[in-house]
């Protein structure tokens, strides 16, 4: 529930300053791979402050810690629950929990271009494919562009791609950006989507997948 993120972000705020001073920014150790959409099962909890992923202060490579235990099932997560409610059994998407989060409950013209967008990427996805957002011989933009695939990871630029960590069991836990596209991706069973790797931790670092590429500073 809400109230209980927040106290948990309360509750470990110690731990979660002393990740950020202690743990790694290695930009060497962020990677290009595809995987299968279901072997992205949990998505994080833990707040964008707490353990920054992306931005020039962005944690990346080998780091420890709590926040691969703080998440949430896929399957389990208000957008997921929404596409299903829809797309299943014909819920309107103001019955969803869409509407009812707190993100969206109290601005109803935000939850209503919100479900707009998801139709629309249900449909893109459905007809073409999924499409890779992130070109790595592509023109690097300049850091302050303001622009919706102009994300990075310290010193390296991986455009609008899907942000993922792998966990101290070597599963992925979805970080930042395309929560819709993996929620979509997940529903319809697409078989392959491109991720970025850029935490992992510790315990983890040898079952990082032999193909993934590595995406070198620019």
């Amino acid at each position: 529930k809400f109230g209980e993120k927040v106290n948990a972000e309360m509750i470990l705020s110690p731990l979660f300053r002393y990740m950020r001073w202690y743990g790694s920014r290695t930009p060497d150790a962020i990677y290009l791979l595809s995987v299968e959409p279901a072997e992205i099962d949990q998505i994080k909890l833990f707040p964008p402050a707490a353990v920054p992923v992306t931005g020039p202060d962005a944690l990346c490579g080998a780091v420890g810690g709590p926040w691969d235990r703080l998440t949430l099932s896929v399957e389990n997560h208000y957008i997921y629950q929404s596409i299903r409610a829809h797309l299943d059994s014909g819920v309107p998407w103001s019955e969803t929990q869409l509407y009812r989060h707190p993100s969206y409950e109290r601005d109803l013209g935000k939850a209503r271009r919100r479900a707009e967008k998801i139709e629309r990427l249900i449909e893109s996805i459905d007809e073409n494919g999924y499409q890779q957002r992130f070109d790595p011989d592509g023109v690097i933009p300049k850091r302050d562009e303001d622009a919706p695939t102009n994300e990075w990871v310290g010193d390296v630029h991986v455009g609008d791609e899907m942000i993922v960590g792998l966990d101290r069991s070597g599963e992925f836990v979805h970080l930042k950006n395309g929560r819709h596209r993996l929620s979509v991706a997940r529903y319809l069973g697409i078989k392959e989507i491109p991720i970025v790797v850029s935490l992992v931790h510790p315990q983890a670092r040898a079952k990082l997948p032999g193909d993934a590429q590595p995406i070198h500073p620019d």
